[in-house]
This record gives C-alpha cells, sequence and structure tokens, in this order.
C-alpha cells in the first residue's frame, strides 16, 4: 500500500470515463484516490503539527530573551516616588504570564502572536488521530467515556489558546475578579504543560497500538522528563518566591498604596506623570512597586521564570520530536489530483435536489 505515494507511473493519463455500469470508477482508479485523500490528510497534520511546534518554540524562546534584555540592558526604572529603584534593578517577573500579560509591550504582542498560531495549528491538525507515532487506539477512552485520541487532540492546544488570551497579574496586585482569571489562566497552563506530559506517558507506558521506534521512545521520553524536573522546579521556586517576607527571605519586592506625600515629591522632581498614575493609585486603593527585589529573592525570581520557560521548551521540543520521528513527514504525493468525473456529480447532485 502506498499511502497516496508517488506511484511508480506518476504520469500516468487521467481517467476521464468511467467504465462500468453502476458509476463508479475502477478498483485502481478507487484505491488510488482514496491513498491520495488518505495521505494527503495525514501530511496536512505532520505538517500543522510542526509549524505549531516551531511557532510555540518561538513564543517562549522570545519571552526568554525578552526577559534578559529587560533585566539587564535596560535603564533602571523609577517608582511612583520618580525615583530610581533603591536596589539599584529593574522589576523583574516571577513568570512568563506576568512578562507578558501587556498585550501592547513586545514581550505581550510576540508570545501572543505565536501562541495563537502555534495553538489554532495543534488544534486543527488533528494529529493523535493520523500519526502512527501518536495514534494510541479509539477504544481506549477515560472515566467519561471519552478517548485518549479527542482529549490529546483538544486539551493541550485548548489550554495554550486560554494562556495566550487570558493574561496574569503581579499577586501583589491581583483584585478577587483577577484571582478568577488568574486562576484560568493557570488551569490553561496547566492543560497545556501538565496534559502534555500525561497523554506523553499515556502512549510511551500504556498504548499497545502506538508504533514508537527504541530510539524515539527515549528522546520523548527525555522531554517529559525535563517538563516534569522544570515543572515541579517553577512550583517550589513560586512558593518560596510568594512567601519570601514570611520566610525571612531578603529581599522581595515592596509594594504599597502611595500617599499625598510621594506624589507631592514626583512632582518636585519633574514627574508629573508619575505623580498622576501615583493619585489614581491612591484613589483606587491599589498598590504600586516602591522597590524592586534583590540579592536572594531576586535569584529564586529569576529560577521560578525560567523554569517555567525551560518547561514549555521541553513541551514543543517534544512534538518536534513526534514530527522529526513521524512516518507521514516522509509521504510524497503523486503529482497528478486523482481526476473527477464532473457529469457523475452533477447528475447526483441534480437527483439529490430532485428528491
Amino acid at each position: 500500500m502506498d499511502h497516496g505515494l508517488r506511484p511508480q507511473n506518476s504520469r500516468a493519463p487521467l481517467t476521464k470515463s468511467f467504465r462500468n455500469n453502476c458509476g463508479r470508477p475502477p478498483k485502481v482508479e478507487l484505491r488510488r484516490r482514496l491513498d491520495f485523500i488518505d495521505g494527503s490528510a495525514r501530511k496536512r497534520a505532520v505538517e500543522l503539527l510542526f509549524a505549531g511546534a516551531v511557532s510555540g518554540f518561538l513564543g517562549f524562546a522570545f519571552a526568554g530573551f525578552l526577559g534578559i534584555w529587560q533585566s539587564v540592558y535596560s535603564e533602571v526604572q523609577l517608582n511612583f516616588r520618580g525615583e530610581p529603584m533603591e536596589s539599584g534593578k529593574n522589576y523583574f517577573p516571577e513568570t512568563v504570564s506576568e512578562m507578558v500579560r501587556d498585550p501592547s509591550s513586545p514581550s505581550g504582542k510576540c508570545f501572543f502572536a505565536f501562541g495563537l498560531i502555534a495553538a489554532i495549528c495543534i488544534l486543527v491538525s488533528y494529529y493523535p488521530f493520523y500519526l502512527r507515532n501518536t495514534y494510541v487506539g479509539d477504544d481506549q477512552i477515560t472515566l467519561l467515556n471519552i478517548s485518549w485520541l479527542t482529549l490529546r487532540t483538544f486539551v493541550p492546544p485548548v489550554g495554550l489558546l486560554l494562556t495566550c488570551c487570558i493574561t496574569a497579574v503581579p499577586m501583589s496586585l491581583t483584585t478577587k475578579a483577577d484571582l478568577v482569571a488568574t486562576g484560568v489562566h493557570c488551569a490553561g497552563a496547566g492543560m497545556m504543560i501538565a496534559g502534555y506530559a500525561v497523554f506523553e506517558l499515556h502512549a510511551l507506558f500504556l498504548s499497545k497500538v502506538v508504533q514508537i521506534g527504541e530510539l524515539e521512545w527515549w528522546v520523548r521520553l527525555t522531554s517529559v522528563v525535563g517538563v516534569a524536573v522544570t515543572g515541579g522546579l517553577f512550583t517550589l521556586f513560586g512558593y518560596l518566591s510568594l512567601n519570601a517576607t514570611k520566610l525571612g527571605i531578603c529581599c522581595a519586592d515592596v509594594w504599597r498604596v502611595p500617599v499625598k506625600a510621594d506624589w507631592e515629591h514626583a512632582i518636585s522632581v519633574d514627574h508629573p506623570g508619575l505623580a498622576m498614575q501615583a493619585m489614581e493609585a491612591y484613589d483606587m486603593h491599589r498598590k504600586m512597586l516602591l522597590n524592586t527585589a534583590n540579592g536572594t529573592a531576586l535569584l529564586i525570581k529569576h529560577l521560578e521564570y525560567w523554569s517555567e520557560v525551560w518547561s514549555g521548551l521541553f513541551m514543543v521540543s517534544g512534538l518536534l520530536f513526534i514530527w522529526y520521528f513521524s512516518h507521514e513527514r516522509h509521504f510524497d504525493l503523486i503529482e497528478d489530483i486523482p481526476d473527477v468525473n464532473l457529469e457523475h456529480v452533477k447528475q447526483s447532485s441534480k437527483g439529490a435536489k430532485t428528491q
């Protein structure tokens, strides 16, 4: 079976008329058409998977690069009093989500664009149904009578969509409404990262149908282990960062609500814009950043941030490994699309309208 691949005589003349009384093409032509349809569907799936994985990789890579740029090469930020941060450091976000939360910022634009492209490509590819090295059989179902194939098709890309479209804010600034949105965002991130790991482990260890070579098995397992390790470190460092003050870790970010003396000082040093922001924050009882983290607390924030970046990179690398080892990416379709008997199509459509 050639699975829609190029036949020996790829330039054979097209069949322009049916040869039997049933209105059907000969069996050879039917086989050729079916192989072309099946082969093109599988090739489309693997190519969309590749496009989505590359886009996702670029999204996390740009987030990491911009994190370094903002921390090292940008000028020291001013606080709401119009003074440079006492620590001499710029504010560094705890997570990628916090880095890209502003859709008008360079990092927000890049992550949203690449993440959206990745989610759409992976979602519409339906690659778990079409690739031999991810097809685990439709009979393997979960408690809700939903197959593993269906869950793998929808859960990670939908999680990526939620992560891109619903942003998170620093925990020091969250309101009750923000907590709900942040919870949905975190759920999406879990669907994306943890979902990938769970479905890969199921394919690698539990499925008796999936076709995976020995080298491919070890390479894909490495990606899953990388996701698990970096995800665990992200959780650990996140806990330490959120509770740095309680744990006596020096020196965390300092947030507080501005007072009148603060915006008066900002005006005196010729920063009326910051003074207006401080007044607005005072009216809304919203905290603003007075001083940025440094020392051990800043190191923990860096480790938390890069743990999340590497977790995302391991995930999209796993998708690239699936693409690389897939049998379907080597398909070479025939050069001529199988012909269609237009007269037969017209007659069928007329009959359907008459009925």
